[in-house]
């Protein structure tokens, strides 16, 4: 079975002669062109991943300006608003004034006219004048 195929394996491992000089050496190259690789990788990666990170972090920027821009703008227009209101209270104030002015006018003007005829009759009852 299976272990007798492990001990055999064992046993042919054990018959093998001990790596050559060359052959170690070969190895230990191989080993270290290995780790270089690897670390070539992650530093490859790190870089990738430094350059993404900026990319974000300069679209925030970008995103935190135009919120703020957008944010100005905002302000802007309330307070554009604010003063169109103030301009339209103002103007029916004036419009409110004027209206009382031409009733205070009308009335006068009929005041006047009464006066007038009152004038007059006491003028005619009066009779003519002696001069």
């Amino acid at each position: 079975g299976r272990g007798g195929e492990a001990l055999a394996w064992v046993a042919w491992a054990a018959e093998m002669p001990p790596a050559t000089r060359e052959e170690q050496v070969a190895l230990e190259a191989t080993e270290a062109s290995r780790a270089r690789l690897e670390a070539a990788s992650k530093e490859q990666l790190s870089a990738r991943e430094a350059a993404m990170q900026a990319k974000v972090d300069k679209a925030e920027r970008a995103t935190d300006k135009v919120r703020a821009r957008h944010d100005a703008l905002a302000a802007e227009l309330e307070k554009t608003r604010e003063r169109l209101r103030g301009v339209d209270e103002r103007e029916a104030a004036v419009a409110a004034t004027e209206k009382t002015l031409k009733r205070r006018n009308a009335l006068l003007e009929r005041e006047r006219a009464s006066l007038r005829a009152a004038l007059q009759k006491t003028l005619a009852a009066l009779g003519p004048s002696d001069e």
